[in-house]
């Protein structure tokens, strides 16, 4: 072998390893953002372009939780250009959703705009059900219900906002039902099945909230490394004490650092895991008693634990959310079809095998309880707690059992 290429690899190998003689310790890279970019003729680029027109509105609309008549008109009025680039959003060929990790501290992108586009429409909705309008209000809540779902292509922050969206726009909708004709009621049934079609599955937003766990990861160690966490605490408003652990990192050894940052990502990992086997099966399925899925076993001892609750917690309160709106619009879907059966004074089923999927309640993995007598009828959904209540609720529709609203 050349002397020359001898010496060049024992210098490589001395670098490598450093003065000491030790191989030197590489920190992972444990998250990186997607560079590519998205087409401006996507659907995606005008939902972003549309949340950036909606939050150029004043301060006090875009800031406001509750709305008198006035409020909501003026809102409303604000809002035209941004509705207006949704449209163009809604109505692309291709949607090419891009995720990427949020800034922690930070109010994730776009998320402003699209809470108020989501408003917007299901202020619209209601308008069109008070006037009568039923035609209008079924494609503002169509609308308000396909942006939703679409965001469920994010990460759970995202999915949990797009799913508020259309639990939102399905409530409003709901409430004028009773009074719309058989082929309103036909479209409705038609197109709310389409969009649970386009809803991707939850295993594609809990992969894209593995990314999210994994960047959080990153951007705690890349902290501790720089020495600044001190300053990351403060941007996150959260008390130093609970980042203790870090501030001692940054006087440790490199090997305990790695040490440290390799146990929380495992356990980030392992989450995120039992959520999407969890997110697969119905509830009544989920008890760890029945051995279908086991949760992460975690070591009692865990020097990162608060930051993994702190920053791996959100799997299975989205699987929940999740659960309550895939009821409610299939809900929303059977139950048009079986009024306009009865509008059509058709025979009312027997069982509701024949609705196809949108009759499975997702928190029993069963049939909807269902009953008719001539041409009344009643279905719900079992709810959380998996029992039939005889169709029991609270307000909101949602416990014990999960009923549609109609009023």
């Amino acid at each position: 072998m050349d002397r020359r290429l001898i010496l060049v690899i024992a210098l490589a190998a001395a670098i490598g390893q450093g003065c000491s003689g030790k191989s030197a310790l590489v920190y992972p890279t444990w998250a990186v953002t997607d560079p590519s970019v998205t087409q401006n003729n996507s659907g995606f680029a005008a939902y972003c372009r549309a949340a950036v027109l909606a939050e150029k509105i004043p301060v006090d609309l875009r800031e406001r939780v509750t709305f008198s008549q006035d409020k909501r008109s003026q809102l409303l009025a604000q809002l035209q250009p941004a509705l207006a680039e949704l449209q163009r959003g809604l109505a692309a060929s291709n949607l090419d959703f891009k995720f990427n990790p949020n800034d922690p501290g930070a109010v994730p992108a776009h998320h402003v705009g699209w809470r108020l586009l989501g408003r917007g429409l299901i202020f619209k909705c209601e308008q069109a059900i008070e006037s009568e309008r039923y035609d209008a209000a079924f494609q503002y809540a169509a609308s308000a219900t396909q942006l939703g779902f679409d965001l469920t292509n994010g990460g759970a922050v995202d999915a949990s906002l797009g799913l508020s969206i259309a639990n939102e726009a399905r409530s409003a909708l709901a409430k004028g039902l009773p009074a719309m004709s058989t082929a309103q009621l036909a479209r409705i049934s038609s197109r709310f099945e389409q969009l649970l079609t386009r809803k991707p599955s939850l295993l594609v937003t809990l992969a894209n909230e593995k990314v999210e766990m994994l960047s959080s990861v990153q951007v705690l160690q890349d902290t501790c490394l720089a020495r600044q966490t001190e300053k990351l605490a403060q941007r996150l408003n959260i008390p130093v004490r609970q980042f203790a652990v870090l501030l001692n990192l940054q006087e440790a050894s490199d090997r305990d650092r790695l040490s440290f940052f390799k146990g929380l990502a495992t356990e980030m990992e392992a989450k995120n895991a039992y959520w999407q086997n969890l997110a697969g099966l119905p509830t009544r399925l989920r008890d760890p008693k029945q051995k279908r899925v086991q949760p992460p076993t975690l070591a009692s001892e865990r020097p990162w634990y608060r930051l993994s609750d702190a920053f791996g917690a959100a799997g299975e309160s989205l699987i929940a959310q999740n659960d309550e709106i895939l009821a409610k619009t299939r809900l929303l879907i059977a139950s048009t079809r079986l009024m306009r059966m009865a509008k059509l004074s058709k025979p009312l089923p027997r069982d509701i095998s024949a609705l196809g999927e949108c009759a499975v309640d997702p928190f029993t993995g069963q049939h909807f309880a269902y009953r008719s007598d001539g041409s009344e009828f009643k279905i719900y959904s079992a709810g959380l707690n998996g029992i039939d209540d005889g169709g029991r609720t609270d307000e909101s529709g949602t416990a014990p059992d999960l009923c549609l609203e109609f009023n």
